[in-house]
């Protein structure tokens, strides 16, 4: 299996650095299995904030993109809450589940290389997105029922009725 390679840079005291690496690696969400390579120090850049920036296209792909995953239980009491905005949301995911290689149309793998691409978040999930205390922190696939995916089912025996919604069953 072929790793992605990713610069992580972080600032941490004199002595701290193999802490900080073991840090990465076990508080990643439980789909990702980064393994650190190597720790080195590096000149300061003075950041007033967490960022994460859109990756680099390389010339030759070296990513390993996860498999699409089942629905994790907290995902599971969101979508069966019926006081929760996404409450019975077929599409409802998080970094913890959903869908991944099935929604891939390229490499780096950032949510305008997916098939959400054409679902501009709402101010909700746009809010959560770019969130590291979020379970939705960059999610690509992340959306709700007031920005993504909608269900069309058509009637066979009635052409003319179709019932839309972002919703499973009625509310």
């Amino acid at each position: 299996m072929r790793r992605a390679v990713a610069l992580v840079q972080s600032e941490v005291k004199r002595g701290a650095r193999d802490i900080s690496a073991a840090a990465r690696v076990f508080v990643a969400p439980p789909l990702a299995s980064p393994h650190v390579i190597s720790c080195q120090p590096i000149p300061l850049r003075e950041v007033s904030s967490f960022e994460i920036l859109l990756s680099a296209v390389a010339s030759e792909a070296n990513i390993h993109i996860p498999p699409d995953n089942y629905l994790c239980d907290d995902c599971r009491r969101e979508m069966l809450d019926p006081n929760d905005r996404r409450y019975r949301y077929p599409f409802i995911n998080c970094t913890n589940c959903g869908p991944r290689y099935s929604i891939v149309r390229g490499v780096p793998y950032d949510r305008p290389l997916t098939t959400m691409s054409c679902f501009p978040m709402c101010e909700t999930c746009e809010r959560a997105y770019p969130d590291p205390r979020d379970r939705r922190f960059h999610a690509h696939p992340v959306a709700s029922s007031e920005c993504g995916q909608r269900v069309l089912r058509r009637d066979a025996r009635r052409p003319d009725s179709t019932a839309t919604g972002g919703s499973m069953g009625s509310r």
